[in-house]
């Protein structure tokens, strides 16, 4: 059998919090990164970070609203993880040392009902994300739902002016088998970290219970 290339798109976005004066400032971009991986597929994945944050200094005090959901710009299905990863830099983009556990991700208040964290730190969804249909786009169940600042008041001079980094990173694979012979899955072949068994049982039974929906 041939084999063929597939584009994996990952797509990240970016968070930044600039604290001045204990008021938290918040500026989000979209970065693509995408990753050629060769997996015996068709078509082309696109995935795509979403997120809605209320930008208003009234709520930054404590806590800031930022939604995060993953949504198919393709229209090819997708198993979908997520990453999310945070540090503390200053304007040079130094990584600092400062604790990071002042600050809290919240996750949405059922997300565990959808997604599932693999021993790999990924946020796996637990079923297939659709492809895009009559220009429509088909989206996950937050996951991320707010992000809320525990600064002691005597540790906050050491926060002014740093910037905390929120990045979460989204990425796709065709929800199907390697060949017609059904000896292996796609997402092994992209996901090669991927060791966690039971992380690998869910993504299997999801292709394999699909597969036989269509057969039916």
């Amino acid at each position: 059998m041939r084999r063929k290339k597939e584009l994996i798109a990952t797509l990240s976005v970016v968070l930044f919090i600039v604290i001045i004066g204990g008021i938290f400032k918040t500026l989000g971009f979209f970065s693509d990164i995408d990753t050629n991986e060769s997996v015996f597929t068709t078509g082309k994945i696109d995935t795509e970070v979403t997120e809605e944050f209320d930008s208003s200094d009234k709520d930054h005090k404590d806590n800031l609203k930022k939604k995060v959901k993953i949504k198919n710009n393709s229209e090819t299905e997708a198993l979908v993880r997520v990453s999310i990863s945070t540090r503390w830099i200053d304007d040079n983009d130094n990584v600092l040392g400062l604790d990071e556990n002042v600050v809290q991700l919240n996750m949405s208040k059922d997300w565990e009902k959808y997604w599932v964290k693999g021993n790999d730190g990924y946020y796996y969804y637990k079923k297939i994300l659709e492809g895009k249909k009559d220009d429509k786009n088909a989206e996950t169940e937050m996951l991320l739902e707010s992000v809320t600042f525990n600064i002691p008041e005597e540790k906050k001079p050491l926060y002014e002016g740093k910037n905390f980094i929120i990045d979460v990173k989204s990425e796709g694979v065709q929800p199907t088998y390697l060949n017609s012979r059904k000896e292996d899955y796609a997402y092994r072949q992209v996901w090669r970290e991927l060791h966690d068994k039971n992380i690998d049982s869910l993504l299997s039974s999801i292709i394999d219970e699909t597969e036989k929906g269509k057969g039916e």
